[in-house]
């Protein structure tokens, strides 16, 4: 009976060494990834949602037009939640700001899944994501992509300000 009982506690750990985020949407409150400062590749982001669709929200909280976008913040954790999609906010916030950061999410109730990104991970993204802006390569947040098992399916997906727009295209792209 014991050893049923103990197989019976262990079973929501069953597959963590697979996927650390299988489980539906969080509606109601803010999820850390596990582990991520462990992340160094964009890659390895990915590697956290295989089998899920996930809009992933790149932003900082010295970033003005970011946190204009959370005020779109409701509508879309209700479509998310609606068709089983998974909202990444992967701030690109410095170490020294981890308690800021933390802050901010709590103040601003951003549910969903949250990591903060390393130096060796946002190097990463910064490659992956740069475009070439008056002659040169730059990098600038806020900036969306929507993620279906694991490949990058939209690499400049709408901002949740577009509404109707990003809802279409998150749905287009569900599980």
């Amino acid at each position: 009976m014991k050893l049923f009982y103990v197989l019976l506690c262990m079973l929501p750990l069953w597959g963590a060494g697979q996927s650390a985020i299988h489980s539906t949407q969080q509606s109601s409150k803010a999820v850390f990834v596990e582990e991520y400062e462990k992340l160094n590749t964009f890659d390895q982001v990915l590697a956290k949602f295989s089998g899920r669709t996930v809009y992933i929200d790149l932003w900082a909280t010295w970033c003005g037009p970011c946190i204009a976008e959370f005020a779109y913040k409701d509508a879309l954790h209700d479509v998310a939640a609606k068709h089983d999609i998974d909202l990444l906010y992967l701030s690109m916030d410095q170490d020294k700001d981890h308690q800021k950061w933390q802050e901010f999410i709590q103040q601003r109730d951003l549910s969903g899944y949250h990591m903060r990104a390393n130096k060796s991970l946002y190097k990463d993204i910064q490659a992956k994501f740069s475009q070439i802006y008056q002659g040169r390569k730059a990098f600038g947040i806020p900036y969306y992509i929507i993620v279906k098992d694991g490949e990058v399916v939209l690499k400049q997906a709408p901002r949740p300000s577009s509404g109707e727009v990003l809802y279409t295209e998150l749905i287009n792209y569900k599980n």
